[in-house]
């Protein structure tokens, strides 16, 4: 990916958004061709989000799991696995993950609207198989 500067004129909020998101995606894609690895969670917790915000699901649900192998206790491995499986549809495999995400976070308010998000799109999809 070529980044181009914006002209002198351009310093509109637009402009520094997708500098922003180029630079986002150069270091996602840098640290996918380097192919670190490291013991600490939050590293790979952090592509992960960084994965998903890019609408790499499939980097951001790989490296999740392996945020979840290093962490046995944060709901956030979870969180982002769950928010993986709402982004592809699959509204059940989310309300599994964030059932586990909420034994280990019960008072986290993001978990519990994400799991009643998860469970109103479960509802439409039976609604929709049983008319349709």
């Amino acid at each position: 990916m070529v980044i181009s500067p914006a002209p002198h004129h351009a310093t509109s909020r637009l402009a520094v958004e997708h500098t922003m998101h180029a630079l986002q995606w150069c270091l996602h894609r840098a640290t996918q061709l380097l192919n670190v690895e490291t013991d600490d969670p939050r590293f790979y917790l952090g592509r992960a989000r960084r994965a998903l915000d890019l609408g790499d699901v499939r980097a951001a649900e790989r490296e999740a799991v392996k945020a979840l192998h290093h962490d046995r206790e944060s709901p956030w491995p979870l969180i982002v696995l769950a928010r993986c499986a709402i982004a592809e549809g699959r509204a059940a495999d989310a309300i599994d993950a964030l059932t586990r995400a909420r034994l280990r976070a019960p008072q986290n308010g993001y978990v519990i609207s994400l799991l009643e998000t998860a469970q109103q799109r479960a509802a439409i999809t039976r609604l929709t198989a049983l008319s349709g």
